[in-house]
């Protein structure tokens, strides 16, 4: 514990999202020092700095607030609405990242928790690993690579926790638990212009037929590889991009994205994401 985190404690009250400054930053995407040039806010989750939103220019950070309209209202306001009608990008590097690996790792998802393992390669699921009273102990995207390898997501502030959970509970079968956090990138490409973006960048076809809702493709994007997933946590199109080495994801908004669309690709934060999820009623869970 911080000298700040032990003040916090006796404090009466902490603000909505405020941030701790000790000690940061801890960890940091490839994309830390390009977002804060173009005005990031950042908040952390388990030392991972992320963009909370992007202050106008003209203002500079703004503070968070308790009031019925928050001083930062009318810039994620606009964040919103540029991903609704066009495209908007999010670094999500910070989101926990594990690897199933071995011949019973199918086996293994199946007692896990709810909900039942994906059997089609290329599928994506959501499984709840449960306490032993039926509660829920975490929650996992999980993507199925193929029999033997399985690709796992959870929150950032979840990892160490996930991470032993996972451990603990595969030790009966023959699968190694790897976390793979600080090697991916991830970002997170949403909008109705997604698409035609994404396509300026691959071969691969995007289409709905080939690339439906829910599912996972390993491509080539910009002459890298990537784990491309087709989720969305904001009610539009959207892919999430998952990059190795992860410094490709840098490469990506500096010379791919912004050449692609003939002008910068603007960024986006959190505050948006969980905003438009709340617009199209997307649940969203207490570890984000």
């Amino acid at each position: 514990m911080t000298p700040q985190d032990f003040g916090k404690h006796m404090e009466k009250a902490i603000e909505p999202s405020e941030k701790f400054t000790t000690d940061c930053p801890t960890r940091t995407s490839p994309l830390y020092d390009r977002l804060l040039k173009q005005g990031a806010v950042m908040d952390a989750a388990h030392g991972w700095e992320r963009p909370n939103y992007f202050a106008r220019k003209d203002s500079g950070p703004l503070p968070l607030s308790n009031s019925d309209k928050a001083d930062w209202f009318a810039t994620v306001g606009e964040e919103c609405r540029r991903v609704s009608a066009a495209v908007g990008l999010l670094d999500l590097t910070g989101f926990a990242k594990f690897e199933l690996r071995g011949r019973e790792a199918s086996d293994f998802l199946f007692t896990l928790g709810t909900n039942t393992p994906m059997r089609i390669d290329g599928r994506i699921g959501l499984l709840h690993a449960l306490t032993p009273d039926g509660g829920v102990a975490s929650e996992f995207t999980v993507s199925r690579l193929h029999e033997n390898l399985h690709y796992l997501n959870s929150a950032a502030a979840a990892e160490q926790h996930d991470y032993e959970l996972l451990c603990a509970r595969a030790s009966r079968f023959e699968v190694a638990v790897v976390n793979r956090t600080n090697e991916l990138g991830i970002l997170s490409v949403m909008g109705p212009n997604s698409r035609n973006l994404l396509a300026l960048l691959t071969d691969a076809d995007l289409s709905n037929e080939a690339f439906p809702w829910l599912t996972i493709r390993e491509i080539t994007l910009a002459r890298r590889p990537v784990r491309a997933l087709r989720v969305s946590y904001v009610g539009e199109l959207g892919w999430e991009l998952h990059t190795w080495p992860w410094a490709s994801c840098l490469l990506f908004t500096r010379r791919s994205l912004p050449h692609a669309s003939n002008r910068p690709l603007p960024p986006s934060g959190r505050m948006r994401q969980t905003r438009c999820g709340w617009r199209r009623a997307i649940a969203l869970g207490g570890w984000i």
